[in-house]
């Protein structure tokens, strides 16, 4: 009884078995073509190696950007020279790169104090004739050569000099000269020879306005 029983289960289970495998070879296989699978790879190879996202990594160094060897020295370079030209004497000109030195601007005269302090640093340096760089009044000329001689001066018998206490220094009264057309004064500084003499060794005219 026991061996038809276990025959029955055994026949049942190898049919059961065998209605699958016909089930199965029944139902349609789609075959994926070979070109599709190689282009879903490559799109994955693209994703993987391709350029990475707008979005950087957390963990990703950021290069830092080479700066411009070149640029960096013509600024240095530029500047150096604008330095320069702030460092010299007289007001200096960049134009097309190049570096031009101007004339020193002239001095301003403006006051009488500005123009004693000429005066005497002028005649206490140059030697021979020259023009002082402004023009006068004949009563602030008279101003000058007062302040010029000093005091305790000497005045000539003309009254037209002033010669100072220690005979180095005199002041003439403005006059008019024919060969220049215009009316002068004259301050003039001299020096004791071996003889004991008095020899004017500068002498600067004063225009009068």
């Amino acid at each position: 009884m026991k061996t038809k029983t276990i025959y029955i289960i055994t026949l049942l289970f190898v049919g059961l078995i065998s209605n699958q495998n016909s089930f199965a070879q029944k139902l349609p296989v789609k075959k994926i073509p070979k070109a599709s699978i190689s282009k879903e790879v490559k799109k994955v190879k693209k994703v993987e190696v391709g350029k990475p996202t707008s979005k950087p990594l957390e963990n990703t160094p950021v290069k830092p950007k080479k700066n411009n060897i070149n640029s960096n020295s013509k600024t240095k370079n530029a500047s150096n020279t604008i330095k320069k030209a702030s460092n010299t004497k007289g007001s200096n000109t960049i134009s097309n790169g190049k570096l031009s030195k101007n004339k020193p601007r002239a001095k301003s005269f403006n006051t009488i104090q500005q123009k004693q302090l000429e005066i005497n640093k002028t005649l206490a340096k140059e030697k021979g004739n020259w023009t002082l760089p402004f023009k006068s009044t004949e009563t602030e000329a008279n101003r000058l050569g007062r302040s010029y001689v000093g005091p305790n001066y000497k005045v000539s018998k003309n009254g037209q000099s002033w010669l100072s206490n220690d005979g180095l220094k005199q002041y003439r009264k403005a006059v008019y000269k024919p060969k220049e057309k215009k009316r002068r004064a004259n301050f003039q500084r001299g020096v004791k020879n071996e003889n004991g003499k008095t020899v004017w060794v500068s002498n600067a005219h004063l225009d009068i306005e």
